[in-house]
Formats: structure tokens, C-alpha cells, sequence
């Protein structure tokens, strides 16, 4: 009797973490948002997430320096922003779900977690909602760097040998031209592409999520490394078998469909130009990074209720 007691007891105490107030989430977005939450904020207080935001920050900020001796610099300054910030929420994806996830698999801690009223596919899409939020709010940091940095470093001699300024004329003539110079042929532009960049980086965050419940951090880093530059590569495969018939055409149409199509969201080359992104390229590749993660979140899911948690 005393020992049915004591069960009850550990049973009631487990609950609690995933109670609000003194009722408990009875729905599965609930304890979604707690483990979101949680994770979050366990991704923010690890020192290396900041120093990965700094390191990337201060090479993007610093960008135009690499570019002195380049002849198109704007185009220069354009793609190692970009680069820097798709590669940035790589690096961040990779690390927040080593320390979110394959290090409590190895602590066991989980375990506490499941054996409430957790579904594993509630802990998996919390860890994919927080460590993805994480990454969000880094690339939101590491763009304003970048808007900065051109701003800061892009003189106006330039931009009226370019023909692109007019002399301000009092107060709303300056005003004018920040807008038209500033918020028109930089921010939107580079908005733009932040935007599809993190989109991106969702499908890299879902897979990174994946394969840190079953892997260590080095495993995990190398399937998304992996996974990044064959999406990137698939495209130029279609587009190099293109005359041909055979069985090189069947592999690359199997691996343009199988893998991640990365180029999609590759956006150096559109916003170097000064290609405008339009709101439907925007549209078909956020549809696009929102099928193909929740499928790799729906296999992941698939995998991890046959793992066994010992």
C-alpha cells in the first residue's frame, strides 16, 4: 500500500513542470510552448551562442574591408553578408541542438520528461520551435549588422559618382534620400533575403533537431554540413544533365527531389545584382521550407518512438 502511495506521489510531482497555475496543459501546443520555452532559454545562456553571434557579427560588420580590393565591392559586401548569415544559423542550429538535445540524451534527461504527459513528438517540436527561435533572433541581430555596415561604409561620393543621390534640400530632402538610398535599394532588398535565408535555415534547424536525439554534436554538425552542400549541388546537377537520358539523369532527378533544395534559398547572387526578390519567390520558397521541414520533423518523430531510452 505504502508502495502504491510513494508511485502516486512521484507520479503527481512529475506533472508539475508542465502545469500552468494549477492546471494542468491538457493540449499538445501547451506543453509544446513550455518545452520551446525551456529550450530557449537554455539555448540563450550557453556562452557559445553569444560568441558565435559576435564572431559572425564582427566579420559582417567588417565585410567592406575585405572587399577594398575587390572591383564591384557592393557586390562583394552583398554576398559575404549573406554567406555569413546563412552560415552563422548553420553554426548556431548545429551547436543550440547539440546542447539542447544530445547532451541530455546523454544526461538522461528526457527520460524525466517522457514518462510524464509528453509525447515524444511534443518534445521533438518543442526542441525545433526553441533552438529555431534562437536562430531567428541571431539572424535578425546579424542583419542589422549588415544594414549597418553598408550604411557606415559606403560612401556618399560613391553613391552620387553612381548617380543614385541627389543633394538633400533641407530637412525632408534628407529625409527623402535615406529613403529612396537607404530603405528602398538596401534594406528591402536585404530584408528580402534574411527572410528566405531563415526559411532556409529551418530545414538545416529541423534536421539538426533530428539527428541530435540519435547522434553527439560532431554527427549532427556533419549531416547538416553534408545535407546543405548536397541541396546546393542537386540544382547544378539537373542543370548539367540536362541533354542527357540516362541513368546519371535518373540520379540527379532522385537526388533534386530527395534532398533539400538549398539553392532555392541562396540569395547572394539575387541581392548583389540588385534583382528585386519578389513577395511570390518569397512565397513558394517559405511553402517550400515549410513542407520539407515538417517532413523531416515527421520522420524524425517516425524514428525517434522506436528509440529506446534506456
Amino acid at each position: 500500500m505504502s508502495d502504491t502511495v510513494q508511485q502516486q506521489n512521484e507520479t503527481q510531482a512529475s506533472v508539475t513542470p508542465l502545469e500552468t497555475g494549477s492546471r494542468p496543459l491538457s493540449y499538445g501546443w501547451g506543453k509544446i510552448a513550455v518545452i520551446t520555452g525551456a529550450t530557449y532559454h537554455e539555448v540563450t545562456r550557453q556562452p557559445v551562442y553569444y560568441v558565435l553571434i559576435g564572431v559572425f557579427g564582427v566579420l559582417i560588420f567588417l565585410s567592406p574591408l575585405f572587399a577594398l580590393f575587390h572591383f564591384e565591392e557592393k557586390d562583394m559586401v552583398m554576398e559575404l553578408g549573406i554567406a555569413s548569415l546563412m552560415a552563422a544559423g548553420i553554426f548556431i542550429a548545429v551547436v543550440s541542438a547539440g546542447f539542447s538535445i544530445s547532451r541530455e540524451m546523454d544526461k538522461m534527461v528526457p527520460f524525466s520528461i517522457l514518462c510524464k504527459p509528453v509525447r515524444r513528438a511534443h518534445f521533438l517540436l518543442g526542441k525545433f520551435f526553441g533552438v529555431y527561435l534562437a536562430v531567428v533572433i541571431a539572424t535578425v541581430f546579424l542583419a542589422f549588422m549588415m544594414i549597418l555596415s553598408i550604411d557606415v561604409f559606403r560612401s556618399s561620393r560613391e553613391l552620387n559618382a553612381a548617380g543614385t543621390v541627389q543633394d538633400p534640400v533641407g530637412f525632408w530632402g534628407a529625409v527623402d534620400q535615406y529613403v529612396q538610398v537607404v530603405v528602398v535599394r538596401q534594406m528591402l532588398p536585404v530584408l528580402s533575403a534574411v527572410v528566405v535565408t531563415a526559411f532556409g535555415l529551418a530545414i538545416v534547424t529541423a534536421f539538426a533537431v533530428s539527428v541530435a536525439v540519435h547522434f553527439p554534436l560532431v554527427v549532427t554538425g556533419a549531416v547538416c554540413l553534408l545535407v546543405f552542400i548536397l541541396g546546393n549541388l542537386a540544382g547544378f546537377a539537373m542543370l548539367a544533365t540536362a541533354g542527357s537520358s540516362g541513368i546519371e539523369r535518373i540520379i540527379a532527378w532522385a537526388c533534386h527531389v530527395v534532398l533539400p533544395n538549398m539553392g532555392m534559398f541562396n540569395m547572394t547572387n539575387l541581392v548583389a545584382v540588385d534583382k528585386r526578390i519578389g513577395l511570390s519567390y518569397i512565397g513558394g520558397t517559405t511553402l517550400y521550407s515549410i513542407l520539407y521541414s515538417t517532413a523531416v520533423l515527421l520522420a524524425g518523430v517516425a524514428f525517434f518512438e522506436r528509440k529506446e531510452i534506456k
